[in-house]
């Protein structure tokens, strides 16, 4: 090769390269463009994709708390309303035990002492008030009521039975 042709040959780095290291050069540019722009859609399309799977965690979330607060809630306004309830029916409770006491005490003094007016021989009024009121709303006094009722039977009876052991004649 003459020094002028070798010189013109340097001076044009075209010429340098042939048609496919060309393309190849080409290729990979066009190859590192696509590369960068891809990582970066699929960077934002992931980005993306991750936020709408928290925003829809954290719906999730949101519901699952709203849930669980109106049950708490609803136990709450459940528990106080119940307390209301029985705070109501206590004193018609206390008023029938009372009631069952009286009607105790006036067959004790009439059958005992003979005092007042005969009193008729059923307990049953005030001890369905009591039975009822309690097993209703009081659950928990259940054993307490049974065993106030019992006495206050068991001294009906005895009362009557004295009485009647006193109205009757003496064996000969």
């Amino acid at each position: 090769m003459e020094a002028e042709a070798f010189k013109a040959w340097l001076a044009n780095p075209l010429s340098l390269l042939s048609i496919g290291s060309l393309v190849t050069a080409l290729v990979w540019v066009v190859f590192g463009v696509l590369r960068a722009g891809a990582a970066a859609y699929a960077g934002k399309k992931g980005e993306n994709l991750a936020t709408k799977e928290d925003l829809a965690n954290a719906v999730r979330q949101m519901k699952e708390f709203e849930e669980a607060r109106t049950s708490v809630a609803h136990r709450d306004w459940i528990a106080r309303e119940w307390k209301g309830v029985r705070a109501r029916n206590l004193e018609p409770l206390l008023a029938a035990l009372h009631e069952s006491y009286d009607y105790i005490q006036a067959v004790v003094l009439f059958y005992f002492h003979e005092v007042g007016e005969r009193v008729p021989n059923d307990f049953r009024a005030p001890r369905v008030r009591v039975l009822t009121l309690q097993q209703l709303y009081y659950p928990e006094l259940s054993e307490q009521v049974n065993k106030y009722l019992d006495r206050c039977d068991d001294l009906r009876v005895l009362a009557i039975n004295y009485w009647y052991m006193q109205q009757s004649p003496a064996p000969p």
